[in-house]
């Protein structure tokens, strides 16, 4: 047993770098693989927790950095892979994150999201970053730590706005600043500041910018399915849409065959916390030689509540040939998603062939 974990110590201290990202990669592939929603009041106490032992990793971290803590010989046995276990930690709560910020985000949110995990998961597995890998675990639970912020709070105030995602950030940097005090008699503090107080409160400014910068999504909203169809049937249980058929192609438009005194409805679902109430904006907007013109903006109340999502539906009765698309928006103008489609004259002596879906 001792030779073997001699072994796995020598290939690890030898493929560090490797080592650290697969274990992000299986800690981020597990928690995608579970498909486990984050909004569950057991989702968020899992989440708190981890973020708690996060940070008595970064805290033993520092202490150890500055000489004031020295892992005896039966901890040192398992200190030696606190790295893998904090990346697969990060890569299952961050998980929870990207994803979410995917499906409650336009195109830009979720890119900017995105890229921004991605560069700071690259700047992780430099060589030149490695001896500096404290800092960066720092970077990624501050930033794990508003993300989870920034959904409980408004998820507990039923509401959201700039008013609202700054309050949460504020309260991610006074935990951030009770933390620091904490270290106080642990942490050198020059180390507790160069390595945990600058960076940590410097991921929470850039977080606070891209939102304000229209770059982040507007969680706690989480889009489950939007669709332009052509009839929707409510039922008791469900809801029912025909649509024309359309190609199986990522990079293909939608068709949307349309006769003369054809209706176009859009139907989305969103998923929300309890008591969540907001307001809502369709737009649909037309392409022209000189850009997007807008035609309509609907406005859509929601409250959440319902475990499978709110269910919605807007009409709009006069479409022409053409290059379309549908906007869903937060009523401070933030976008969740768009969609986009393309008009196509249909012969009134034909009928149209539409499918079903339940919804």
């Amino acid at each position: 047993m001792k030779t073997l974990t001699a072994t796995a110590a020598n290939l690890y201290a030898r493929f560090q770098v490797l080592f650290s990202l697969l274990s992000f990669v299986a800690g981020f592939g597990l928690s995608l693989w579970q498909q486990r929603p984050i909004d569950t009041d057991w989702a968020l106490a899992t989440q708190a927790l981890t973020l708690i032992v996060l940070f008595t990793f970064i805290l033993g971290e520092l202490a150890w950095r500055g000489g004031a803590w020295t892992p005896s010989t039966r901890v040192a046995n398992w200190w030696r892979w606190h790295e893998l276990v904090q990346h697969f930690l990060l890569g299952g709560l961050l998980r929870s994150y990207a994803v979410f910020f995917i499906k409650s985000g336009g195109a830009n949110g979720s890119l900017v999201f995105l890229v921004l995990l991605t560069l700071i998961l690259l700047a992780n597995e430099l060589p030149m970053v490695q001896n500096r890998g404290t800092l960066v675990r720092t970077i990624l639970w501050a930033l794990a730590l508003s993300c989870f912020l920034t959904y409980l709070v408004p998820r507990l105030m039923h509401n959201l706005g700039p008013m609202i995602f700054t309050l949460s950030v504020g309260l991610a940097a006074l935990l951030i600043l009770i933390a620091y005090a904490f270290m106080r008699t642990r942490v050198t503090p020059q180390i507790r500041r160069n390595f945990f107080l600058w960076p940590g409160l410097a991921t929470l400014t850039g977080y606070l910018l891209l939102y304000h910068l229209a770059l982040i999504p507007p969680v706690p909203l989480m889009l489950a399915r939007f669709d332009v169809v052509h009839i929707v049937q409510k039922t008791e249980k469900d809801w029912l849409l025909f649509r024309a058929p359309q190609e199986k192609k990522f990079w293909s438009v939608n068709r949307f065959p349309l006769r003369p005194g054809d209706k176009a409805v859009m139907a989305f679902k969103l998923v929300a916390p309890p008591l969540f109430v907001e307001e809502l904006r369709v737009r649909w907007q037309w392409k022209t030689p000189q850009g997007w013109r807008e035609t309509d903006a609907i406005a859509v109340k929601i409250q959440g509540g319902r475990k499978d999502g709110f269910r919605g539906t807007t009409e709009k009765s006069h479409l022409w040939p053409g290059d379309w698309r549908v906007l869903l928006e937060t009523q401070g103008g933030r976008e969740i998603s768009r969609l986009r489609f393309q008009v196509v004259a249909q012969d009134p002596s034909l009928q149209l062939q539409l499918t079903q879906e339940r919804f």
